[in-house]
């Protein structure tokens, strides 16, 4: 995620910042296919993040604009391409407090995962809200119609996100296990 501060005044500049930059961010320096390989301490993994400051409007703060440019990705057609949801789980002042649901776009699944509110906790003194992924988020379907654009035709709970990197044949899933 980049930022633009002035710095005379430590303050965002725009309500959203944007690199001119017209390199092909989805070349992926890599000589091979490994989920996390050559990623650890790098920038150039998740490509060009253009979110919303809240400078123009606070609403808006860490929703995400744009994804290497761009307002959808040519992973899945129709509402299932859109770029949308937050960055990294930025969110407005209050917003946990007053939502039941929360969406944080995932750069490596080439989707928004959404999160459901599971229960209000006390941690050190602080009241927090606690959010589960969402059951639906791998679900197809014929459990969740509107997961019908990922093309997901598979046993509902895995997803299928090989057109997301490098074409590289990946599915994601749930954890199977338990602590």
């Amino acid at each position: 995620i980049g930022s633009s501060l002035d710095s005379d005044d430590d303050y965002f500049e725009e309500g959203e910042y944007e690199d001119d930059d017209e390199e092909d961010l989805n070349k992926v320096p890599m000589d091979k296919f490994g989920w996390f390989y050559k990623r650890n301490g790098t920038s150039w993994s998740d490509g060009d993040l253009s979110m919303h400051t809240g400078v123009d409007d606070m609403s808006l703060l860490g929703k995400i604009a744009s994804w290497n440019k761009r307002t959808r990705t040519d992973a899945f057609p129709g509402d299932c391409g859109l770029v949308r949801g937050s960055s990294d789980g930025l969110f407005p002042p209050g917003l946990t407090s007053s939502t039941d649901s929360i969406s944080i776009y995932s750069t490596d699944l080439c989707r928004p995962l959404h999160f459901t509110r599971s229960t209000t906790q006390d941690v050190h003194g602080i009241p927090v809200q606690k959010f589960d992924l969402a059951a639906s988020n791998f679900a197809n379907s014929s459990v969740c119609a509107e997961n019908a654009c990922y093309n997901n035709n598979i046993p509902s709970g895995v997803q299928n996100v090989t057109q997301c990197k490098m074409e590289s044949p990946a599915f994601v899933s749930r954890p199977h296990f338990h602590l």
